[in-house]
């Protein structure tokens, strides 16, 4: 059974956050001292990207990502998730041994 507690976008417009959500998100952006830069994208969209992103950076499965997201199929999920090159090193195959098996 899949549980209710996803985080979605905002039901009112596609992209668009409400107003209140918006203040609370701007009061503790400004609690945290985080600057705005400029030419980013900001919304529930980043919010999303972020979440995914941190959850892998913890060792998340992704399958539980996805249903935190709400996503029915990991590669839907796969859009949010960052490049973390360390990890790819980590799955690098030696060349040598490729080529000597």
């Amino acid at each position: 059974m899949r549980r209710e507690s996803h985080v979605r976008s905002c039901e009112s417009g596609r992209g668009r956050l409400p107003p209140a959500t918006r203040q609370v998100i701007e009061k503790y952006r400004k609690q945290a001292h985080l600057p705005l830069l400029p030419h980013r994208k900001r919304g529930m969209h980043s919010l999303r990207h972020t979440l995914a992103s941190t959850l892998l950076e913890h060792n998340t499965p992704l399958a539980v990502i996805s249903d935190i997201l709400g996503h029915s199929d990991t590669d839907t999920t796969a859009a949010y998730l960052k490049v973390d090159v360390n990890r790819l090193r980590e799955c690098a195959l030696n060349l040598e041994e490729v080529l000597m098996s």
